[in-house]
């Protein structure tokens, strides 16, 4: 129904359950939480073969945000809650044109990335 305010859910549920299938980082051993940022409101984890960003502030949108991370290779979005299809305003490019290439080590990780972290949004 169009006018349901959280229409939007299921599709986003939809796209992250099938990550979860092709990715499974539910059922890894590994998991790191890279940033707990209350003041940015930032948290930034890996969990499995996956990595997460969460931008919980209201208002702030970071650029360049650089999170330190595991792996020495290039990082694509796969899952972004700021798509038009999930309501979002698409203030990212999404999907496998845009690598993120990975950079020198940071916060204690070998590696690094430095990302748009768009308010209120997930990746």
């Amino acid at each position: 129904d169009d006018l349901l305010r959280y229409k939007f859910f299921q599709s986003f549920d939809e796209l992250m359950q099938a990550c979860e299938s092709r990715f499974q980082w539910l059922s890894s051993n590994h998991q790191y939480v890279t940033v707990k940022n209350s003041g940015d409101k930032v948290i930034a984890f890996e969990r499995g073969n996956a990595f997460f960003v969460f931008n919980f502030h209201p208002c702030n949108s970071y650029t360049d945000y650089q999170i330190g991370l595991t792996w020495n290779e290039p990082m694509r979005c796969v899952l972004d809650s700021d798509e038009g299809r999930f309501g979002g305003q698409c203030r990212l490019e999404h999907g496998h044109a845009n690598a993120f290439p990975p950079l020198h080590g940071i916060e204690g990780r070998p590696h690094s990335i430095k990302l748009y972290l768009p308010s209120r949004t997930m990746q």
